[in-house]
């Protein structure tokens, strides 16, 4: 490929075409081809997705090869897609490890996405910030308790958090088998270590913008460290590591997070996705047609193979009557296909 065809791409799809590509080689070196090409799509689109949502998309795009490989890898032994929003179980964060260096991709769970491993291992956390305003006390069987508890005035900003009561529950019968106590201080020593909060000071650190999440959720972390939540899943367990040292300053163990990836990563190094045909503008006037009706996607990964091949915005736009008759997609499929339709549609010019 020429340096003028990888210019002509957008970043956009850039980025698209490799998180494709090493979704693709990872999972058919993991669970073979015919079941990786679902995943890969649903990855794919989730990371784009993410990027494209981002308040500066650029810096996604800058991330290096290996830490978007790892990205890549941790959603696939999840299951658990990034996302933006509230609701979002996981999100991804690029993070420069030092100055001027080329920025990182970190796949971080929210502490919704820590409570979905531990439902499948029939568990479940209940966080529940304590403000400075309220006290706790010993309930006499080895947890703790809530004394005036305020329910109209709950901790929003770490100076008015005191801590976070967790609650472990079996989820078969219902009953808080533990619980625990997680002060402040505990809280912010994890944020200490924090890469993101010390290198991005009062900018986009989860610990900036939530930071009472994020209490909750180092609580959840400490509650699976100290025992109290017994998680047996092992993709669950290798997945918690990795996201309890995706943010942390100095780790040694964070650089090997999954072994093949870097060399997956390092493989693809040289490897430029295939160009986008450039739309003809040849005579502005023309109107271009739409293609031939085709058969509608069964998998959101079929769904990705048309958008690939579309050459031009209107074969592109063609397909979103294809996604709505797509009897064999699922809502969320659907959802995940329109995602990456509108981002290939702004790739292409008006």
């Amino acid at each position: 490929m020429t340096d003028a065809q990888t210019t002509a791409m957008t970043p956009a799809r850039q980025f698209r075409d490799l998180s494709t590509r090493l979704a693709g080689s990872l999972l058919a070196d993991w669970v073979g081809k015919d079941r990786a090409g679902e995943a890969t799509g649903r990855i794919a689109a989730a990371m784009t997705a993410a990027a494209a949502s981002a308040r500066k998309p650029e810096e996604f795009y800058a991330c290096t090869k290996a830490s978007v490989a790892n990205c890549v890898a941790i959603s696939a032994l999840t299951g658990i897609m990034p996302a933006t929003g509230a609701g979002a179980l996981a999100y991804l964060i690029p993070q420069r490890p030092r100055s001027n260096a080329q920025p990182e991709l970190t796949y971080n769970l929210s502490h919704r996405g820590v409570n979905a491993l531990a439902v499948r291992s029939k568990m479940m956390m209940v966080p529940i910030p304590v403000s400075v305003r309220e006290n706790i006390e010993d309930d006499g069987s080895g947890g703790v308790r809530i004394v005036d508890r305020n329910l109209d005035d709950p901790p929003t900003e770490m100076d008015d958090l005191r801590g976070v009561v967790l609650l472990v529950k079996d989820l078969d019968s219902g009953r808080v088998i533990h619980s625990g106590w997680v002060p402040k201080k505990l809280i912010l020593a994890r944020r200490a270590k924090s890469r993101s909060f010390n290198a991005q000071r009062n900018s986009s650190s989860p610990w900036v913008t939530q930071p009472v999440e994020m209490a909750m959720k180092t609580a959840m972390h400490y509650a699976i460290g100290r025992g109290w939540c017994i998680i047996d899943d092992t993709d669950a367990q290798r997945a918690l590591s990795i996201d309890s040292t995706a943010d942390v300053i100095v780790d040694d163990g964070a650089t090997a997070l999954l072994g093949s990836v870097n060399g997956l990563a390092e493989s693809l190094k040289d490897a430029t996705p295939d160009p986008e045909p450039a739309p003809d503008t040849a005579n502005e006037d023309t109107v271009e047609e739409k293609p031939p009706v085709q058969q509608c996607p069964k998998t959101v990964a079929e769904f990705q193979e048309l958008l690939d091949a579309a050459k031009t915005r209107a074969e592109a736009e063609a397909l979103r009557d294809l996604i709505q008759m797509a009897a064999m997609l699922t809502e969320h499929d659907k959802q995940t296909c329109f995602v990456s339709l509108d981002n290939v549609l702004n790739a292409f010019p008006e």
